[in-house]
């Protein structure tokens, strides 16, 4: 490719034919490399397809069985749920039916008591007060009874349209869980299917371009042989230049060298003539100079001598 470049520049010696050859049969291998490329990014997707597709359905399951799971536990507490307050309700029922027969008792009791009492006069008032109180706190224990009955079958139908809710819920859940799992089923076989068109495809321009390769491969060989002379020819050209390369920079480094003689010889008589002048000036005004005024021109010389 750098030699074909090259050649376009001109100075090379390759006809333009010889360059529209070697571009051709370039362009033939590019296009071979990229269809392999192309082939083998195809079926990486196809299989990373079908594994996620694999992982999504394990996914999807483990989802359904947790939704299942889920469902069975909320069933499960409606009906312990149910079982307590049924229980609760089995119990206030036994506990009215027996305040109901003690107030049955009673009431017989009182009567007997009343009958004899009129026939023979021989129980007392007090008596049937006590028994007469007696039916009147059985009424009351019957009435908080029958209260507490009514109480536990409201929570009973409580518990049991709550647990009826709950099941629709669960259905609902599953029903959108199994609609969901399909869509995505779905839209993965739609996914694979196009992939596996796509391979189909590539393949078919794999196969083509490995025709046309076979069709220019007669003239590779010769092809080959004209790159290794022109590779000649530059490593020939890279020598050349490479003592040019050297030439130059003993040139350069002698320049340098003269330059540095001429500077440093410059700089020296500034020197000179700067030490003269500063002499000069010191020997006039003698001890008379400050200390300060001493540093001062010695400053004043080092910034002429750096200028």
């Amino acid at each position: 490719e750098r030699e074909v470049a090259r050649a376009r520049k001109g100075g090379s010696g390759v006809s333009n034919e010889e360059v529209e050859k070697w571009k051709r049969e370039l362009d033939a291998l590019r296009f071979q490399l990229d269809a392999e490329k192309e082939e083998r990014a195809a079926e990486g997707m196809k299989k990373e397809a079908a594994e996620t597709a694999v992982e999504e359905e394990r996914q999807k399951r483990i989802s359904a069985e947790g939704a299942v799971a889920e469902a069975q536990s909320k069933l499960s507490e409606s009906e312990a749920e149910l079982g307590r307050v049924k229980a609760e309700l089995d119990a206030v029922t036994t506990e009215a039916k027996q305040s109901a027969e003690r107030i049955t008792s009673l009431q017989a009791e009182l009567a007997s008591a009343i009958t004899a009492s009129a026939s023979a006069g021989s129980v007392s008032d007090e008596e049937v007060s006590e028994l007469k109180k007696s039916k009147a706190e059985a009424e009351a224990a019957l009435s908080l009874a029958e209260a507490g009955a009514k109480e536990v079958e409201a929570k009973l139908s409580r518990a049991v349209a709550k647990a009826e809710a709950d099941m629709r819920e669960m259905e609902v859940k599953l029903a959108e869980a199994l609609a969901r799992a399909e869509s995505a089923s779905s839209e993965k076989k739609a996914e694979l299917e196009e992939l596996q068109a796509r391979v189909g495809r590539l393949t078919k321009e794999k196969e083509e371009a490995e025709e046309e390769h076979s069709r220019r491969a007669a003239n590779f060989s010769n092809v080959e042989k004209e790159l290794v002379e022109a590779k000649a020819k530059a490593e020939r050209v890279g020598a050349e230049l490479e003592q040019l390369r050297e030439e130059k920079d003993a040139v350069v480094a002698a320049a340098k060298d003269q330059i540095e003689k001429q500077s440093s010889k410059r700089v020296r008589a500034a020197m000179k003539g700067l030490y003269a002048k500063a002499k000069e000036e010191f020997e006039s005004k003698g001890d008379s100079m400050s200390v300060e005024e001493v540093l001062a021109g010695v400053k004043s010389i080092i910034r002429d001598a750096a200028a």
